[in-house]
């Protein structure tokens, strides 16, 4: 799954984590894998946007 993060990092993607795994997660069917997540940063710092 890709979650598109826009903002000030890192709040920014601090609180995208907080609402996938208040929010998101717990509404859909999917779990966790034990893996690594993967986070891209894109765009000029010090305020890319982010995929994770």
């Amino acid at each position: 799954m890709v979650f598109e993060v826009q903002g000030p990092m890192p709040e920014a993607i601090v609180s995208t984590w907080k609402q996938i795994f208040s929010e998101w997660s717990p509404s859909h069917r999917y779990e966790q894998a034990e893996i690594a997540s993967l986070e891209e940063y894109m765009g000029a710092y010090p305020n890319p946007s982010c995929k994770i």
